[in-house]
């Protein structure tokens, strides 16, 4: 009898040792399967970021063409502008000089 309960003890010992090896073993595939999941979040957040920074370039060149637009047409006034000064400068000596010649 005695022999019965070392070998019953014997076979309870092993089944602990193999349920602690089945329970490590899970722990282990579940620990594998969440460094998967934070690589693919990881991964799909540096995508993210990426696709953000590529919208801000974007976004920043194209507010960099709308000021060379603005500063473009600016540029395009003011020529206009210092060109009717000289011709509004123009008319005016002839009118004087008209004026003059009149007078005299």
């Amino acid at each position: 009898a005695r022999e019965a309960g070392l070998g019953q003890e014997e076979t309870l010992r092993r089944q602990v040792v193999q349920a602690e090896e089945q329970v490590a073993q899970q722990a282990r595939v579940m620990l594998a399967r969440e460094q998967e999941e934070w690589k693919e979040r990881r991964q799909q957040a540096s995508q993210a970021d990426e696709r953000l920074a590529a919208s801000a370039r974007a976004a920043a060149e194209h507010q960099q063409q709308l000021v060379a637009a603005m500063l473009k047409q600016v540029a395009d006034e003011q020529c206009a502008i210092s060109t009717a000064r000289a011709e509004l400068r123009a008319d005016t000596e002839a009118c004087r000089a008209r004026l003059d010649q009149d007078r005299a």
